[in-house]
């Protein structure tokens, strides 16, 4: 790992869903069962490949577990999904050692494993080589990739030239206790093994044929073989003494070495071609000669390689009754002689060491203290740092308690336990199917591959049946229900931390190299990964905190001396953490889930606890001494606000640089960078945990002022050291109007982020309602990725969208090096810090919600709206047409409709309205913004057929268009119109097919109206209209249909007479009689009812005449038809009285 000045913090990605684990049993025939015989603990390692700069290998690693006679290997990327990553090899009957390496060749990944009676050489393809040949994921690099143990077989592992059964040199009863493994040049495989007589074997296993080369490595340099026992007791050695309890081999130049450490703390080198002792020294220090019994663990040797020099580090934990330590070394080469050269000694720490690793710089170790709790640490090797005694914790996750609080008292216990159990990540499917199990008091388990729905469902029914059982027929009032169930609930509850426990055991720790660790424990494993700035301040003591550890940070790296006060006020915070009651923090979080006002949420907390007393005197001396140590308060304090500040403006910039060429070979470094369902679950964790501890350093930032300000204006009624300030009014004037309503911003900013990054996602059935994205410009994230039979928080649903892609063009444009790419300080903190910037919300970007649309998540909008109401001055337009979209979604028409009209009124400055909604293209330049807004709004509710809302809208934009030059006026009364006219508001639709200025949409309409009233026998509603200017048009319309269709057809002729009647027009009412009669003389077989018809009509047309007065010329035009079937009418005049 490289160097990282500041501290660690374990991070657990899910591991919800069971590991879907291949079974290969072998049988070597080497020796009867020794499983009674020998104890092994149970240990891990693992294996980080070479290659960073290939998006293949970087970020990929192996790790390994034994227990007895099973060995179970898993691979993990956190760039790529892996197909077919685990693989259980049992070894029937037969321990495995500790000491497997896995190695790399130009094609291969070998593994070299050794058990008490033989050792194994697999051999599996190199990821370089599966990435060739798997086209699938040049097509579709979502799907993954396989796994180097996708094509594990059985037949491959019981290849005989893979493996060789050992015939133990002393007798069937000795066994090897120790082992070490090495793949040496010509890939020939190494395999040493140590007996408890002393002996040490070394077998040779050629890579081609198979066969095994068996040689012992000699005991001593000075005297032949024979003589070595005498010699050693000579010297006083016991034969135990000797014995070998941990080794690793190393290759320095064409030679492989084996270093062991031996019973007798004596560290010795072999040569291995020689088979021949080279060097050995003791490793005990003055301190531990008079007191090195042996202690309750073994020795364990360990070794680094330097990156620069490629020499040699050794590593060595000396167990010893008195104390224990580590012990480093380098072997040295003087002009053939080897000796070893001491580099640091570190005292261990009062614990049960579990496994430790050593990196150039640093010693790693997991410990188990006597309380029988997890520690992680880490411990510098350099004497430049003059801190080699001093172990600094790796922050890891609080275990879970054995009682669940139930904060909220509105969630009844069903809720609340099934809440916190099913919870993304927080209990694996295994673990909650165990509980089950042991609930029911069942000896069968329950499926594992279940779905989390079934599972819960299964749950449920077993706590319900336990609660029936409990109560059996007795009466219960509510209180005593809802204690019963909380008991029976917190009963299964205690079931799965049991077992989760029992899983969350540490067994080995794995060093990445330069990019992090792996903490592998029994059943699952956590990584672990450098803390930024404000979590190293936050959970360190703050006497060693130095503003020279942040001289490369951004922007506490600006100014020491700001630093400095930085630092005193972190202390300060981190002190009043340890102080607040736990009672507080909730109800400060509570009072913001109801959008209270941090500020007087805080105020009013401070005002109880120092009525409470709770603050004790002690404390409110050191707070005020803090205070005054200040150099400058203000810019310290403006230093931390500008810390906590996530919006680096980055994400405004990205679209205009999305297209350019040194981008795209920018993005190109960066593909597939933590994009697989692993490294999301640990960016979306890490995120959080950095989100939390912003957000508890913000309350308590507001906690510190309110207190500054109390203690201020307390100075005329008690001593305190604050009466030494003379500007007393212009500290607490800066407190009021700068300081308290940016980090009131701050503390609301950070609760939505917290929000977001915990809160479960629902699952949302696509129904045709979603073709209404298509209006909007949102096709690039619609394309996202949903695992099955998990449930995601929404944080992670928007990483499998457009979430990462844009996080890796934010890290993009940082421009890293290849060197710093691979390296978790660099890569992950930036790229964390880069999704941030996308989450948080107040900032122009609106990528977040935008996603949540197009995910389905309509009630999660709503709620996130709600948390940003009254508060948030960014995206407020954005925002209303995003709860309005929701409400859509979810049919409520009329919410909708109004807060979308809300938003038009941001429609002209709000981004993503502009370009996702309206998409203004040429053709509309110099058009109002807000009419096309609500255009695109009613051809979403024109979709989903809500007619009401979009007349509605439409109403609306005809009052907000200009009348004089808007061109989609004229559209805007037409949608009106047909919307009215679909709806059968007849009179509606008349009024706003009268006012469209657009003559050619009037005649359109016109006869839409026309044809639908008749079609529906609303002559009445037809004929009371006025017909302002249309009448002509509307003769003419009916006139051509009527003559269009047969004349027994009858509402066209009467529909003209009547208008004409009603108009008192009685000319133009006899000449359609007249004209009907006319065709039934012509048209017609003149049968009696044709000619009944016939009559009637040309009494209606001399009735009407008689109306006329004779001076108005009471005669009519003659219709005269040109030809049979023609539709075309003739005229010609000619008088009828």
């Amino acid at each position: 790992m490289g160097e990282f000045s500041l501290g660690f913090r374990e991070v657990i990605p899910d591991q919800t869903l069971p590991e879907k684990w291949k079974e290969i049993h072998l049988n070597t025939g080497g020796t009867q069962s020794t499983l009674q015989d020998i104890k092994v603990l149970e240990k891990s390692g693992g294996y980080c490949y070479k290659d960073s700069s290939k998006y293949h290998t970087r970020n990929r690693f192996i790790y390994w577990r034994i227990s007895q006679d099973v060995l179970e290997l898993v691979e993990h990327s956190l760039d790529l999904n892996l197909s077919g990553n685990t693989v259980r090899y049992k070894f029937q009957d037969t321990h495995i050692l500790e000491g497997i390496t896995i190695h790399e060749t130009f094609n291969n990944v070998v593994i070299l494993i050794a058990t008490v009676s033989s050792v194994h050489r697999l051999l599996l393809p190199h990821p370089n080589r599966i990435h060739k040949e798997d086209h699938t994921f040049s097509l579709y690099p979502d799907l993954g990739t396989q796994s180097i143990f996708a094509g594990v077989t059985l037949d491959a592992a019981q290849n005989s030239s893979t493996f060789h059964v050992i015939n133990h040199p002393v007798t069937n009863t000795c066994l090897p206790h120790a082992c070490v493994t090495w793949l040496a040049m010509k890939e020939e495989a190494l395999f040493a093994l140590a007996y408890n007589t002393g002996l040490v074997l070394l077998i040779r296993l050629d890579p081609v044929s198979g066969m095994a080369v068996t040689q012992e490595l000699k005991q001593d340099t000075l005297v032949p073989r024979f003589l070595s026992g005498i010699a050693g007791a000579l010297r006083g050695k016991a034969s135990d003494d000797l014995v070998a309890v941990s080794m690793v081999l190393h290759e320095i130049g064409l030679e492989t070495y084996l270093f062991a450490v031996c019973q007798d703390g004596y560290l010795r080198m072999w040569s291995c071609s020689r088979a021949q002792l080279v060097a050995y020294t003791s490793l005990l220090s003055d301190g531990t000669e008079h007191g090195s019994t042996q202690g309750a663990q073994h020795h364990v040797i360990r070794k680094a390689i330097c990156p620069k020099t490629s020499e040699l580090l050794l590593g060595v934990f000396l167990c010893y009754e008195s104390q224990s330590e580590f012990c480093i070394v380098k072997p040295v080469n003087e002009s053939g002689t080897h000796h070893f050269q001491f580099i640091y000694t570190i005292n261990a720490d009062k614990a049960d060491l579990v496994d430790f690793c050593l990196s150039p710089t640093e010693v790693w170790a997991v410990w188990i203290s006597a309380q029988m709790e997890t520690v992680v640490s880490r411990a510098c090797i350099t004497k430049e740092d003059g801190e080699g005694d001093t172990w600094h914790p790796v922050i890891l996750e609080q275990p879970m308690e054995s009682k669940l609080e139930i904060t909220d008292p509105c969630l009844n216990p069903w809720r609340a336990y099934t809440n916190y159990i099913f919870h993304p990540g927080q209990f694996p499917i295994v673990i909650i199917t165990k509980a089950l199990s042991l609930f029911c008091r069942s000896t069968t388990l329950s499926d594992v591959n279940l779905s989390l729905s079934v599972l819960k469902d299964q749950v449920c029914v077993a706590v319900e049946t336990e609660i029936r059982k409990e109560a059996k027929e007795c009466e219960l009032s509510d209180d005593e229900y809802l204690d019963l169930a909380e008991s029976c609930w917190a009963k299964f509850y205690a079931c799965c931390v049991h077992y989760h426990r029992a899983a969350s055991k540490p067994v080995g720790l794995v060093l990445l190299r330069q990019t992090g660790l792996v903490l592998v424990k029994k059943h699952h494993f956590s990584l672990i990964r450098p803390m930024d700035a404000l979590e190293h301040l936050f959970f360190t003591d703050p006497t060693k905190v130095f503003p020279e550890q942040f001289g490369q940070t951004l922007l506490l790296g600006d100014d020491p001396d700001v630093c400095a006060d930085l630092i005193k006020i972190m202390g300060v915070l981190v002190d009043l953490e340890e102080r607040l009651p736990e009672e507080t923090k909730l109800a400060f979080n509570k009072e913001l889930f109801h959008l209270s006002n941090p500020d007087e949420a805080m105020r009013d907390c401070v005002k109880e606890m120092v009525n409470s007393q709770s603050l004790e005197t002690e404390f409110l001396d050191q707070f005020e001494e803090s205070l005054l140590g200040l150099q400058d308060l203000h810019s310290g304090m403006m230093k931390l606000v500008e810390a906590l500040t996530l919006d680096l403006n980055c994400p405004g910039r990205m679209e205009e640089e999305e297209n350019s060429s040194q981008t795209s070979r920018l993005l190109l470094r960066v593909s597939h960078l933590y994009s697989s369902s692993l490294g999301i679950s640990t960016v979306a964790q890490s995120l959080y945990q950095m989100a939390v501890v912003r957000f508890n350093i913000c309350r308590n930032l507001l906690a510190t002022l309110h207190l500054l300000l109390w203690l201020i204006e307390t100075i005329d009624t008690r001593e305190n050291l604050l009466a030494t300030i003379h500007n007393r009014q212009s500290v607490v004037n800066a407190v009021k109007a700068i300081l308290m309503p940016r980090i009131v911003i701050l503390t609301q900013a950070y609760y939505v982020v917290m929000w977001v990054c915990e809160t479960p996602t629902t699952y949302s059935i696509v129904d045709p309602s979603v073709q209404r994205l298509s209006l909007l410009n949102l096709s690039d994230m619609g394309m996202f990725r949903r695992p099955q039979f998990r449930t995601q928080t929404l944080l992670e649903l928007f990483l499998l969208g457009p979430g990462s892609t844009h996080a890796r063009g934010l890290l993009a444009r940082l421009d890293l090096s290849d060197d710093q790419l691979p390296m978790w300080d660099h890569s992950l903190l930036q790229y964390v810090s880069s999704l941030g910037q996308l989450v948080w919300p107040i900032t122009s970007n609106f990528l977040l919600p935008e996603f949540l649309l197009v995910a389905g998540q309509y009630t999660l909008i709503q709620e996130y709206v709600r948390q940003l109401q009254g508060w948030c001055e960014w995206n407020n337009g954005a925002r209303s047409f995003l709860l309005g979209s929701s409400y859509l979604a979810l049919g409520e028409r009329h919410k909708a409709c109004d807060l979308l009209l809300i938003a038009a009124g941001q429609a002209f400055k709000d981004n993503f309205l502009l370009s996702k909604v309206i998409q203004q293209g040429p053709e509309q330049e110099g058009q109002d913004v807000m009419v096309l807004y609500l255009l695109k709004v009613i051809r979403m509710f024109e979709q989903l057929g809500y007619r009401d809302c979009a007349i509605a809208v439409a109403n609306e934009a005809i009052r907000k268009a200009t009348p004089a030059n808007d061109p989609n006026l004229s559209m805007l009364h037409s949608v009106v119109f047909e919307h009215h006219l679909h709806l059968g508001h007849y009179q509606e639709a008349y009024d706003a097919m009268i006012v469209n200025p657009d003559p050619v949409r009037r005649k359109v309409h016109l006869n839409m109206l026309v044809m639908t009233l008749l079609i529906h026998c609303k002559l009445d509603v037809l004929i009371k209209f006025s017909y302002e200017g249309l009448m002509s048009e509307l003769e003419q319309m009916v006139e051509v249909r009527a003559r269009r269709e047969s004349v027994l057809t009858t509402k066209y002729y009467n529909f003209l007479y009547a208008l004409h009647v009603n108009k008192e027009n009685y000319r133009k009412a006899s000449a359609v009689m007249f004209e009907r009669g006319l065709r039934l003389g012509q048209e017609t077989s003149g049968d009696l009812m044709a000619l009944e018809s016939q009559a009637k009509c040309y009494m209606s047309c001399v009735n009407c005449l008689r109306l006329v007065e004779p001076e108005h010329y009471a005669w009519i035009v003659r219709p005269v038809m040109e030809s049979a079937g023609d539709s075309k009418v003739g005229y010609y005049f000619t008088a009828f009285i």
